[in-house]
C-alpha cells in the first residue's frame, strides 16, 4: 500500500488504513464463501460454484481497490 500510494496509485499517506480496508473486503467475502459451502444456499445465491467465488472474490477486490484510489475524508 506504501509503495501504491507513493505512486500515486492509492489516495492518502497512511498505508495501515487502506491495508485494513482491503483486508476486511476479503475477509468478508471469504466468510460468506465458506459460510455457502457449510450450509445449504440460500435462495437466489449466486455463488454457486467455486469458480463464482473466486470471480465475485476477484470484483471485491478490484473495486475495493478502485474506491481506495480515491480520497474520501
Amino acid at each position: 500500500m506504501a509503495r501504491a500510494q507513493a505512486r500515486g496509485l492509492l489516495a492518502g499517506d497512511d498505508p495501515v488504513r487502506p491495508s485494513y480496508l482491503l483486508w476486511t473486503t476479503i475477509h468478508g467475502i471469504t466468510s460468506i464463501e465458506l459460510t455457502h459451502t457449510v450450509r445449504s444456499p440460500l435462495p437466489g445465491w449466486f455463488i454457486d460454484s467455486p469458480e463464482a467465488g473466486e470471480q465475485m472474490l476477484l470484483e471485491a477486490v478490484r473495486v475495493a481497490l478502485t474506491g481506495l484510489r480515491h480520497d474520501v475524508q
